[in-house]
């Protein structure tokens, strides 16, 4: 059967992790219209009128009472829905939360909990819930050093637009953690080789698990520093820019998932 023809329906789906990378999980009641008595992601339909994010806050708020600062759109796609009578446009969100177990609440379904990737694999899923979860734990760590100048603009990479891994977005300076390297040596390391900037002040913020570009978890050691550098200290080691922006001015880039974390902070 064919699309042509056929209503597009918005909806919204939220992969949302808390600290320790589970993710929040609805098992759906039994006489549910779609999906009955199988396990999902929170979600809903987009209301006319409404746009996508804010139906994301919205349905996430009525389902699980979590509200979510960091949320953003990941990406979007189109599939025939199951009973064809509809295309869905699926808009993915993201997010994280510092929420504990006791603080979901279950606004929908028979029960709202925080479920680890292999515990949730194991259930009965939906197949929204099939097409978004991360494939497994942990895929790797990362070090990411936000660096700001003494007007409070924070340095910015530019991806390239065929990076493996969200090519074409920016983000601060960071990347892997080597072997036996631990994540304050790894952001040190990073941060000279992509920007030519040193640090000495460099320390850890915050550690936070997310869902990476390519749809895995990933654990971020955020490191922040302040620097006297200037625009024309700083070298372009790695992407097609390396900048200092504005708060107002990053946040209008198109911005990988630990980008719009730390900026929504």
């Amino acid at each position: 059967m064919g699309t042509e023809g056929v209503g597009v329906l918005d909806v919204v789906v939220m992969i949302v992790t808390d600290r320790q990378g589970r993710v929040v999980m609805q098992h759906r009641t039994d006489d549910a219209p779609t999906g009955a008595g199988l396990w999902s992601v929170p979600g809903g339909g987009v209301e006319p009128g409404e746009l996508p994010a804010d139906a994301a806050h919205r349905e996430l708020l009525e389902e699980t009472g979590l509200s979510c600062d960091d949320l953003a759109r990941s990406h979007v796609y189109e599939r025939p829905s199951s009973n064809g009578l509809h295309q869905l446009r699926v808009h993915v969100f993201v997010g994280t939360t510092d929420a504990k177990d006791d603080e979901l609440v279950c606004g929908e379904g028979q029960a709202m909990v925080f479920l680890g990737l292999e515990e949730a694999w194991q259930r009965d899923l939906t197949r929204v819930a099939r097409e978004n979860l991360p494939q497994s734990g942990i895929s790797r760590e990362i070090a990411v050093a936000l660096v700001t100048d003494r007007l409070g603009r924070v340095l910015m990479q530019h991806r390239t637009d065929d990076a493996p891994i969200s090519p074409g977005l920016w983000t601060p300076p960071g990347g892997h953690l080597e072997p036996g390297e631990d994540a304050l040596t790894a952001a040190h390391r990073e941060l000279l080789e992509e920007t030519g900037l040193r640090c000495p002040d460099l320390a850890l913020a915050d550690v936070r698990v997310l869902v990476g570009g390519d749809g895995q978890l990933v654990r971020y050691h955020l490191f922040e520093a302040t620097t006297d550098a200037r625009d024309e200290d700083v070298v372009c080691g790695e992407g097609q820019a390396m900048v200092f922006l504005t708060v107002d001015e990053a946040q209008r880039k198109s911005l990988t998932s630990i980008a719009r974390a730390i900026l929504a902070a």
